[in-house]
């Protein structure tokens, strides 16, 4: 039975050598269809011949049981053959080159020199090789006419693809498939030209063997007349031309020719013979240039197309650039986003604004790619900067090279070619938008033109933010100046810094030297210098005096416009040379005039006039409302004391300060003449003055009530205000003799209530009668509900920190052990403003035979829980140490009834505990979680870390084991132990760290034990900016 299989156009064999003659059979009966000469059909079948031995010999290697599939396709004068085996293929690019000495990949190179068209292609399940072969004989057969009518069909189908279609890589591919078609040839290949870089792409190709190789940075030598004059250039035979070879290819006949749109060459066509020599006749010539000229109708089409859709993007990036740039008023973020937008749409790494200062020195304020150096630097006059001409010429400038200019300054940083665009408000400059390359480059026409637009938006843009600016900075300083209460004369001058503020703000935007507003109502009349050296000057009647003739005429006027006369005189003197009025109009009719004024001659023109008429708009408007906000601000000012006095009690927890702000506030806002809080002893139930302001000190101290009685006994009872507008007439106010001696007729008491109860009283007195508003009771009620959350609030925390200290005392040894030779420091702090005890502890415990226990732990959690939780670890390890010193049982006791013993699921610690023996000199330790001790090495002078194995924290897992570790110590050996709080303190997002306690420790070990412990606080103490956020415990052992 055969072992090979024959289907209709396809042979299956398997993966032997000796099956390969069934396939050279089948392939030369398909040669005999498609009407292939001999030689053709030898060539064809020792081309196969080899890709089946290539498929079987490397394709089917170690594949069990592969076979090789033939499969066979013919037309008239056309043989087409597919080898497809199961390999996993290879790389084109790494195929044998034929100038190489090396043996391998030269199959390849065969199949490709015997047949007219060889492909390749891989896709994961096989790979295949199509070989292609051509009947020479059928194409001489064909005749001059069925050539010239070919030839015409496939200019035709190239023309139709160019109206077709706007896709030029599509349109390019066409192209040189076409032509390598109609002229039977084993290459074709369109490249364009990029004139500016002066480089040559291919961007299409047809017949590629092997791969398309990347952009050339320079043509070929064979291309160069193309590129450099226009015209054809064709090469009958390569071979005879050594230095024309083309690396990679056998290249023995070729033509190219230009494709030339608008007079330039644009690109070119190249086609390549590898096989034979071959003389392309004048006619070949012709239908090339034919094709090249569609091509060019189709490059130039193509460009028409991108340069309109460029259009249509610049002017949607210009329109979001806009939209972008309304969209904020702050000056920085405006800057900001114009530079992210010229980024964007021009696509450079490097740009920035500049912005001309008063002294006419442009200074980088906001930039992208520049480093801080190369910024600082960058301050010149227009005249010295070589992007200055933007703006003394009001026109885009570009730069070819920067160098000349930055490089004998030291500051050239590869930004090499740049444009500049004038940033103009109104024709004014502010300053220039630039763009920058790091290569020698010439900006187009249209970047240039988008850089003017980006400019211009910018400029706006730069423009309104730094009116917003200045308008936030009136609105500033008009609040400031509302919220002031006081006499009518204090409000006239509150008036008057609006009026000045008003007079110099339309004086910087007109550029002059000063403003002047005259209020028709009060006579006040407010001057206001603006530039340097100009601040001083007096005011100059002629200011009043036009004032005067544009309120009387409701129009605008200028110096010129005043008769001669001392008015004119008056200015002359002073020296103002030109001026500018306007009427200040509200709909309740005129108010005054705003006027700007120079000391240089000056013509006004509409854009002045506009100007100076939206400032008396706003100055109007800032007048008439001035009142309104003075107002607002009073009854605003209540309710915000009131909070301001909320968040100051509630956020102290010393009880006696909160007493003295609750004195202080109520004080400042009610201005009794007596203040005082009287809190009821919980255990006596008495009432005694806690905090009181305005009582001498005699009758405070000694004011005790053992029983509250009258109008305080009646708020304590039901929790509910009294007020009292004459104590003399009340009958239930018993104090009488106190108020008597005090002086005191007016009584408000309002209850300290909580939740809780009723914590005392707080009573304000006045020295005569007094009628109680109700806004008043409201305020007091207020903010004595306030007062008793914060009262209680203190309470709380006084009562805790007295048990905290006292656990305290119990933590931190009171003496140190007796040493036996130990050299002992440490330093205990707690985290916290108000802390006085957190969770670290440490401990020494003597043993018999000098030998000492060493303890530090970490609990979890902060105040009362984890005091808590420390007590109870330090004596429960104590006592095991005691009964048991080895480290590992002492611990995985002490844990097991930790476990036991803490109620909260969330406490637990870590710890480490360290038994030193004299003796042995050794020091036996144990590791709960805990940060790994440092252990510095006098005999090396360098630091180890006294790793063990991890274990779990204290009070978690109840049957945790401890291994415990050993190590031997010498003389001037220093041991270090410590909390995370020493090496998780932080500066920003940077931690303390392992390294910074390793290098300190090095530098210290010479030191004393507390020298050393001390040095390490305060080290770390400087790098975290004061009080350390977690709590801190060092001990330090010298040996």
């Amino acid at each position: 039975m055969s072992d090979t299989s024959h289907e209709p156009g396809k042979v299956r064999i398997p993966a032997r050598l000796r099956y390969v003659s069934a396939v050279r059979g089948a392939v030369q009966e398909l040669c005999r269809r498609a009407g292939l000469g001999p030689e053709e059909t030898s060539d064809l079948l020792l081309a196969v011949s080899e890709a089946c031995n290539n498929a079987i010999q490397h394709g089917a290697r170690g594949v069990p049981d592969a076979e090789i599939v033939v499969r066979l396709q013919s037309e008239p004068g056309v043989a087409q053959v597919e080898v497809h085996d199961p390999g996993t293929g290879f790389d084109p690019g790494d195929l044998w080159d034929p100038q190489s000495e090396v043996s391998h990949g030269r199959g390849m190179l065969l199949m490709m020199q015997l047949t007219d068209k060889l492909e390749y292609a891989t896709d994961g399940q096989g790979t295949t090789v199509r070989l292609s072969k051509h009947s020479r004989a059928a194409e001489d057969a064909e005749g001059i006419a069925g050539r010239r009518s070919r030839r015409l069909r496939y200019v035709f189908d190239v023309c139709r693809t160019v109206s077709g279609t706007l896709e030029l890589p599509l349109i390019l591919s066409v192209v040189a498939e076409r032509t390598a078609q109609l002229f039977a040839v084993a290459r074709a290949r369109v490249l364009l030209h990029d004139p500016r870089r002066q480089t040559a792409t291919v961007v299409a190709s047809w017949g590629e063997r092997l791969r398309i190789y990347p952009p050339q940075q320079k043509p070929p030598a064979t291309r160069q007349a193309v590129y450099v004059a226009g015209e054809k250039t064709t090469v009958g035979d390569l071979a005879a031309h050594p230095g024309r070879h083309v690396p990679g290819r056998i290249v023995r006949s070729s033509i190219s020719v230009p494709i030339t749109s608008r007079g330039e060459v644009v690109g070119s066509i190249h086609l390549d013979s590898f096989r034979r020599p071959r003389r392309f006749s004048r006619s070949d010539v012709t239908a090339l240039r034919a094709i090249a000229a569609q091509a060019a109708v189709a490059i130039e089409n193509a460009r028409l197309y991108r340069e309109a859709q460029r259009h249509v993007e610049e002017l949607g990036a210009l329109s979001e650039v806009a939209n972008a740039l309304n969209a904020s008023l702050d000056l920085d973020h405006t800057l900001r986003t114009v530079l992210d937008k010229t980024r964007d749409v021009l696509g450079v790494t490097v740009c920035a604004v500049m912005l001309l200062d008063e002294e006419g020195y442009l200074n980088v304020r906001a930039s992208y790619g520049m480093s801080s150096t190369y910024v600082s630097h960058q301050r010149a006059r227009l005249e010295d900067s070589p992007l200055g001409r933007a703006i003394t010429e009001r026109r885009v400038i570009a730069t070819w090279d920067l160098r000349a200019y930055d490089e004998p300054r030291g500051l050239f940083e590869g930004v090499v070619s740049a444009a500049a665009a004038p940033m103009l408000v109104e024709d004014r400059a502010i300053g220039t938008l630039s763009i920058y390359t790091r290569e020698r480059y010439r900006f187009t026409e249209d970047q240039l033109r988008v850089l003017k637009a980006l400019a211009d938006h910018g400029a706006l843009a730069v423009h309104n933010a730094r009116l917003y600016e200045a308008s936030e900075k009136a609105r500033a300083q008009l609040e400031a100046s509302a919220e002031r209460a006081g006499s009518a004369l204090h409000a006239a001058r509150e008036l008057q810094d609006v009026v000045r503020l008003v007079a110099e703000l339309a004086a910087q935007a007109l550029a002059m030297d000063g403003g002047a507003l005259l209020l028709t109502d009060t006579g006040l009349l407010a001057v206001s210098g603006v530039h340097a050296g100009t601040r001083d000057l007096p005011a100059p009647g002629c200011l009043k005096e036009l004032a005067e003739a544009v309120a009387s005429r409701e129009e605008a006027l200028t110096l010129a416009d005043l008769p001669e006369g001392a008015g004119r005189a008056a200015c002359r003197a002073a020296g103002v040379a030109s001026a500018l009025a306007v009427p200040v109009t509200t709909a309740g009719g005129l108010q005054g005039a705003l006027c700007v004024y120079g000391r240089t001659a000056r013509a006004f023109g509409a854009r002045d006039l506009a100007l100076l008429k939206s400032f008396a708009t706003q100055a109007a408007m800032l007048i008439e409302n001035q009142c309104l906000l003075h107002e607002a601000h009073l009854r605003a000012e209540e309710l915000g004391t009131l909070l301001e006095v909320g968040q100051s009690v509630v956020s102290k927890l010393d009880l006696e300060q909160v007493l003295r702000q609750i004195i202080q506030h109520v004080s400042r806002l009610l201005a009794p003449e007596v203040c005082s809080i009287l809190l009821l002893d919980r255990h006596s139930g008495a009432l005694q003055v806690a905090a009181a302001q305005g009582l001498e000190e005699q009758a405070a101290s000694g004011l005790r009530l053992p029983q509250a009685e009258g109008v305080i006994g009646a708020v304590l009872r039901d929790g509910q205000t009294r007020a009292v507008a004459d104590i003399r007439r009340h009958p239930e106010f018993v104090y009488q003799e106190v108020s008597e001696e005090q002086r005191l007729r007016a009584f408000l008491c309002v209850p300290l209530a909580t939740a809780k109860g009723v914590l005392g009283v707080l009573n304000v007195y006045r020295a005569t009668a007094h009628r109680w508003s109700d806004a008043e009771i409201k305020f007091l009620s207020a903010l004595g509900t306030q007062a008793a959350i914060a009262i209680e609030n203190a309470t709380l925390y006084q009562e805790e920190r007295q048990v905290t200290q006292a656990l305290q005392k119990a933590f931190v040894p009171e003496h140190r052990p007796p040493t036996g030779g130990l050299d002992i420091g440490q330093v205990y702090q707690p985290a916290g403003e108000h802390a006085e005890v957190g969770g670290d502890y440490y401990d020494f415990v003597p043993l018999s035979g000098e030998r000492l226990g060493i303890v530090i732990a970490d609990v979890s959690g902060k105040g009362l829980r984890a005091a808590t939780g420390t007590a109870l670890g330090k004596y429960l390890l104590r006592a095991y140490v005691l009964e048991d010193p080895a480290p590992g049982q002492a611990v995985q006791r002490a844990n097991r009834a930790l476990c036991a013993q803490l109620e909260e699921e969330t406490t637990f610690l870590s710890l480490f505990y360290a038994l030193w023996d004299p003796a042995s000199r050794c020091l036996t330790y144990v590791n709960a979680g805990h940060p790994y001790p440092l252990l510095w090495r006098a005999t090396q002078g360098g630091c180890i870390a006294l790793r063990s194995s991890a274990t779990m924290l204290l009070g978690v897992v109840p049957d945790q084991t401890f291994a415990e570790q050993q190590v031997s110590i010498h003389p001037g050996d220093v041991l270090l132990t410590y909390t995370d709080g020493v090496i998780e303190a932080r500066q920003g997002m940077e931690q303390f760290g392992m390294d910074r306690l390793e290098h300190l420790l090095g530098e210290l070990a010479h030191e004393p034990a507390q020298a050393i412990a001390d040095g390490i606080y305060a080290a770390m103490r400087a790098f975290s900016d004061g009080t350390p956020s977690d709590d801190v415990t060092l001990v330090v052992v010298k040996f």
